[in-house]
């Protein structure tokens, strides 16, 4: 039993470096994805501007219908290329779920300590130090916004292009409709050719950007729950803080000096009452109520004394409580 509870944490750190490693390897394949697929995108957009070329100098009447083409192969292509746009939707996905993580873990470890040890002076610093280091919750709340609006606009571009290869399921009433589009009202075989050709080419890349605006919808559809995960998490977090960080002693106890400074005071106060002339008097009167005398005095030697060194303190205080940013 020694053994296996001594094994115990080298076999959960063996398991998290694991992980670790295993999260990197996915993170170095999908980053050569991300190239492979923006390289592939800018081959495709040169071969599809070949084979335009090549039926347009035949039929130059095609060329506005060549030019949508072109147009579709270009959204793969390029720094704002579908395939780009992706891999940066991916990265910041990583930036977030690895900040989430640390949210996550930087809780449970709050909890855990202060389960174990209590609200103590340095854990107030830990949760000061959190609650300095914890997201602003309105800059989530853009970024979440902003996301939103991403996967608004990718959602439109691939209903666009589910739409646009709806209509061409049916290639000879494609062709047919193109071809009249252009004004070619009595086609020839040869012409119904090209442009089924051009029609051909068209599906093949409409399919393709099919794929990478699925792909797009899918990487801002994560980013946004992940982000809406985030901002509750940060909230919970930064509300846990809140509710504790005033009840952890943020200064240290009156210092000897401060105790000696007490004492200096009850002793003038007392020099002072001795040396009065009513003092044998009110000796006189103490004897007979003693017991609410020496109340009543010790009250008033209190009250007075500590009203100076308490005044200080609470002004101390009350400026290192507002520079913890929770009053």
């Amino acid at each position: 039993y020694e053994a296996r509870r001594e094994l115990l944490p080298l076999r959960s750190e063996r398991a998290q470096r694991r992980l670790v490693q295993a999260q990197a390897n996915v993170n170095r394949l999908q980053a050569r994805v991300s190239e492979l697929r923006a390289a592939a995108g800018d081959a495709r957009a040169l071969e599809v501007d070949e084979a335009l070329a090549a039926i347009t100098s035949v039929y130059p009447v095609m060329e506005p219908r060549a030019e949508g083409v072109r147009q579709l192969a270009n959204l793969r292509s390029g720094e704002n290329g579908l395939p780009r746009r992706i891999a940066a939707a991916q990265e910041s996905l990583l930036e977030s779920k690895t900040l989430l993580e640390e949210v996550n873990s930087r809780f449970a470890a709050v909890q855990r300590r202060i389960s174990a040890g209590g609200l103590t002076e340095s854990m107030g610093i830990l949760l000061r130090r959190d609650y300095g280091w914890l997201p602003v919750a309105p800059v989530l709340r853009t970024k979440v916004e902003e996301h939103e609006e991403m996967l608004s606009g990718a959602q439109l571009e691939h209903i666009t292009i589910e739409e646009a290869l709806s209509a061409l399921k049916r290639m000879q009433q494609a062709t047919t409709r193109a071809l009249e589009e252009l004004g070619v009202t009595d086609p020839d075989d040869e012409q119904r050719q090209a442009m089924r050709e051009l029609l051909t080419l068209e599906k093949q890349v409409l399919e393709s950007v099919r794929a990478d605006t699925r792909a797009l919808t899918s990487a801002f559809y994560a980013h946004k729950e992940l982000d809406e995960r985030l901002l509750q998490a940060v909230d919970e977090y930064r509300w846990f803080i809140e509710e504790r960080i005033l009840w952890v002693r943020s200064s240290a106890l009156p210092a000897s000096e401060d105790l000696v400074e007490l004492a200096d005071h009850l002793g003038e106060f007392r020099n002072a009452v001795s040396s009065t002339p009513w003092m044998d008097e009110l000796t006189r009167s103490a004897q007979r109520r003693r017991p609410l005398f020496v109340s009543l005095v010790v009250f008033l030697l209190l009250l007075i004394s500590v009203r100076r060194l308490a005044a200080r303190k609470r002004a101390e205080m009350g400026s290192l409580v507002r520079s913890y940013k929770t009053d």
